[in-house]
């Protein structure tokens, strides 16, 4: 097997599983596989690459990865999770964990993990947020865990052209140039000079 050297990644909280994407379109997956986080259909740690055998031929872009799930974007803009789903973090309507990649989303153009919360941007500059929320991390203005995909209303007015996740916080860029923050901000990485959560986006 010949690996692609864009799609490869350790994964998980202990960093002990890999992804792989083949050049023919092939996504393996190896090692502890805990929370079913290889995405093979078993709690059964691979020793030997596996393939995934929902992303055949998918054409898989992006991979990424919370502390307990896993997103895969491909290259028409659909998104694929699996693995832990305790606080909703898969975004397909539940808290069971899932063994195999589901098919969460369309006309995406990214799409980031935090620990325990997703975000993803569409290619019309709106952003969809899901998963755990005890900080305010999904920005939709409440304290409420997201089960699934919502769209941030406060960021409505902008097109946003980027998006990035901490643990707990969250980040936008829009196209103009202006950076919106949310959730966790226990030692003020949001960057708005105070240490308060933020449950909506603030500049």
């Amino acid at each position: 097997r010949k690996a692609s050297e864009t799609v490869l990644r350790p994964i998980g909280d202990t960093g002990s599983e890999v992804l792989l994407v083949t050049r023919d379109d092939i996504v393996y997956g190896l090692g502890s596989n805990q929370y079913g986080c290889l995405g093979i259909g078993a709690y059964n740690e691979a020793t030997e690459p596996a393939e995934i055998v929902e992303l055949r031929n998918k054409q898989i872009t992006k991979l990424v990865y919370g502390s307990r799930h896993v997103l895969a974007l491909t290259s028409c803009g659909e998104i694929y999770s699996w693995g832990d789903n305790s606080y909703g973090q898969l975004g397909n309507m539940n808290t069971f964990e899932c063994l195999r990649p589901t098919l969460v989303g369309k006309h995406i153009l990214a799409v980031q993990c935090g620990a325990h919360h997703t975000l993803a941007l569409t290619t019309s500059g709106q952003v969809f947020s899901w998963g755990r929320n005890n900080y305010g991390q999904t920005g939709t203005g409440n304290n409420t865990n997201q089960l699934i995909p919502t769209k941030i209303n406060a960021l409505e007015p902008h097109y946003v052209v980027a998006i990035a996740c901490g643990g707990a916080h969250s980040l936008a860029l829009t196209s103009r140039g202006v950076v919106f923050g949310w959730g966790n901000n226990s030692y003020g990485q949001l960057g708005i000079g105070n240490t308060s959560h933020q449950v909506t986006p603030v500049q």
